[in-house]
């Protein structure tokens, strides 16, 4: 579950995923249990490589950054 403790950092970790990838973060939201990304992706990745990119780190990161929210995927 994507709480209110860590949703502000996480949607800029993302933020920086897609910067670091030649691409861009324009807004993000969404529900507890999902994300919605509106982003400008550069022409050297593909949709399923950044969403690749965006899933795993993020979900990494959460899991170093926040222990207890081990669920989070």
């Amino acid at each position: 579950m994507i709480v209110a403790e860590f949703r502000d950092r996480l949607y800029a970790y993302i933020g920086g995923i897609l910067n670091d990838n030649d691409c861009k973060l324009i807004a993000a939201g969404g529900m507890p249990d999902h994300i919605h990304l509106l982003a400008s992706i550069g022409k050297e990745i593909s949709i399923s490589a950044a969403l690749r990119l965006i899933k795993s780190n993020s979900s990494k990161w959460t899991h170093e950054e926040f222990p207890d929210h081990r669920e989070f995927a």
